[in-house]
């Protein structure tokens, strides 16, 4: 009887025709990481949209930093955030993939690329946002009264803006005293009136999602 003892070599090789175990999943933040490593790193530090370098003063004295789309591309969070919001589009200006919930119809959220976030497929995402999936219908049914309200307040600027240009706008006295008098900003009266109310929205939104998984 053979009774020789299998040296540590033979008892860590697997037997023939078995094939090794299987690699372990990587971490949530590593896809983005190897996304990263392999971009261009011009391409990493400079907004895809604007053109310009991220995380730098620019001459407006706004330093844009670098977010991310689940699909795995950065761009400037400034520039992104109007690109979904402001604008018709609301797909990747990439790779054009579509970036809204397919449920509740509200714009997905680029992260910070400093919090390394997962990326997700198109059709592993949720089906609503954050807000719609864990926010309350109070809280809810708040941010659509504090959006209305924005709502309502830019369209009465945008009328008084156009009355202003009109030979009857003398009529109002006061700052509204026609062309030829002194004017109200009208531009940055309605940019700085929907910076308070979108800021009360975030503010209520990070309130109800903080600590939670965004995509």
């Amino acid at each position: 009887m053979d009774t020789s003892v299998p040296s540590p070599l033979e008892i860590a090789s697997p037997p023939a025709g078995l094939a090794s175990p299987p690699a372990p999943p990587p971490s949530p933040s590593s896809s983005l990481m190897q996304f990263l490593e392999e971009a261009d790193f011009r391409d990493s530090n400079r907004c895809t949209i604007c053109n310009e370098d991220l995380a730098e003063a620019r001459v407006d004295e706004t330093i844009e930093t670098p977010s991310v789309l689940p699909c795995g591309h950065v761009f400037g969070n400034l520039c992104i955030s109007r690109w979904l919001h402001d604008s018709t589009h609301q797909n990747c200006p990439i790779c054009r993939r579509r970036m809204t919930y397919r449920s509740c119809g509200h714009t997905v959220k680029p992260l910070p690329v400093a919090e390394s976030p997962q990326l997700v497929k198109e059709e592993h995402m949720p089906e609503k946002c954050l807000l719609c999936r864990e926010g309350s219908e109070m809280l809810k049914e708040r941010i659509r009264w504090v959006k209305d309200r924005m709502d309502a307040e830019v369209r009465a600027l945008e009328g008084l803006r156009v009355l202003r240009m009109t030979r009857g706008f003398a009529a109002f006295g006061g700052l509204f005293c026609g062309r030829t008098g002194p004017t109200e900003d009208f531009e940055g009266r309605v940019g700085e009136s929907k910076k308070v109310w979108e800021d009360e929205c975030r503010k209520l939104e990070e309130d109800a999602t903080n600590g939670r998984c965004e995509w």
